[in-house]
């Protein structure tokens, strides 16, 4: 589905300006994220990094969990939720995907990147931009996060011609197989019909 397709089926209202913003936030990129890649990522990025101690014990460091400490003491009952629901999700080797193509995923991940790429926050640096972008890029990227008001206009402006061509032909169709049941049809009482039926 496209911008327009993706807003009307998810009962998006407001200003096309208005719903090009909420298009954004839902953070949706093109693909679900291979957790195991994603894992990797993180590590390779010091995002989140497991460091096994002497006696065997596991710990977790990166930038990640200084997100995570900061939204623990600062953050919304929202915020909370969403970090707490991704780090449970990619630390769990169970979990084969993390899909980013639900809302319910992608969302608080698009609103931590908003709040807190490339910030310090009680000394602790947050995850930057380009973190955030390369996580992003392994479900091929978000998908509306270029999205402009024109772009997304000119596709509602395809819909609603498409619709209307739609109902033409429908009418057509309709107006015609009438016409041709009645006694006496012809090619001639037929097309004029239709071109009734059409105003003309």
């Amino acid at each position: 589905m496209n911008a327009y397709e993706t807003a009307q089926s998810l009962g998006l209202v407001g200003t096309p300006q208005q719903i090009v913003d909420q298009l954004k936030a839902t953070g949706l990129t093109v693909q679900p994220i291979d957790r195991a890649t994603l894992v990797h990522v993180l590590n390779m990025r010091k995002m989140l990094t497991k460091i096994v101690g002497n006696d065997s014990s596991e710990k977790w460091t990166g930038t990640v969990l200084n997100m995570q400490d900061i939204i623990l003491q600062l953050g919304s009952d929202t915020e909370k939720t969403g970090i707490r629901l991704w780090l449970s999700h990619i630390t769990n080797p169970t979990n084969l995907k993390w899909d980013t193509t639900q809302i319910e995923f992608a969302a608080p991940f698009w609103a931590m990147y908003q709040a807190f790429a490339g910030k310090t926050f009680s000394n602790k640096e947050m995850p930057s931009a380009a973190d955030f972008q390369a996580l992003a890029a392994l479900g091929g990227g978000w998908r509306f996060a270029t999205l402009t008001v024109e772009q997304y206009e000119a596709q509602r402006t395809a819909a609603t011609i498409s619709d209307d061509l739609q109902s033409v032909l429908d009418t057509c169709d309709e107006t015609a197989r009438e016409a041709a049941r009645q006694t006496g049809a012809s090619l001639a009482s037929i097309k004029a019909a239709v071109i009734a039926a059409l105003g003309g």
